[in-house]
């Protein structure tokens, strides 16, 4: 068996013995660490070294006239839409006028087609008035005639007397003297005889 005193005699010393043995496990991570931070901030010094010594002056100045050249172009975008802006507001201008003068033109044109039509109508009415009176004067001389006709049918005496009906066709007498000129000789024998120079010729009419 161990004596429990023995360990506590040894205790500080296996205390130092140990915590040199952990001192000694634990320092090397910390410096390989630290080996390795330095080692890539120095990469990064260098590469920013190269890149400093790699750029151009126009680059290296490119931070420093950056807002004027930005300024710049919004300077020349602000003219460039104002410019955009009046031209196109003087090419609605413009569409507006030629609409407006169209529009007029059709107008016109309308009216005037109106004013025709109205014209056109007015001489087809007078037309039509004119042409209902003729008819009116011309059915009021057609039964003038059949009632001349059927009094003089009535009272011709160098016919028979034939009844005058207004559907049937009429007769009219016309009575032709022969003057001394004619081919027809008169007698005293013809006369003696019944001849008479008058003559009555008879000629039927329709009339509808």
């Amino acid at each position: 068996m161990t004596n429990p005193f023995d360990a506590m005699r040894v205790g500080p010393d296996s205390t130092s013995t140990s915590g040199s043995s952990v001192c000694s496990t634990s320092s090397p991570p910390s410096v390989q660490h630290t080996c390795s931070q330095l080692i890539k901030e120095g990469l990064k010094l260098t590469i920013q070294t190269k890149r400093k010594n790699n750029m151009s002056p126009a680059l290296t100045d490119e931070p420093t006239a950056k807002p004027h050249h930005r300024s710049e172009e919004v300077r020349l975008l602000l003219t460039f839409v104002d410019s955009a802006t009046n031209e196109d507001e003087e090419r609605r201008r413009r569409r507006r006028e030629r609409n407006k003068i169209a529009a007029t033109k059709c107008r016109l044109k309308k009216r005037e087609r109106t004013v025709n039509l109205v014209q056109e109508s007015e001489i087809l009415e007078t037309q039509n008035h004119d042409l209902k009176s003729q008819i009116q004067e011309l059915e009021t001389e057609r039964r003038q005639l059949i009632d001349m006709l059927s009094v003089h049918g009535r009272s011709c005496s160098k016919m028979p007397y034939t009844s005058v009906v207004s559907p049937a066709p009429y007769q009219e007498c016309y009575t032709q003297q022969c003057n001394s000129s004619s081919s027809v000789e008169t007698s005293p024998a013809n006369y003696s005889a019944g001849y008479q120079s008058p003559y009555c010729k008879v000629i039927q009419i329709s009339l509808h």
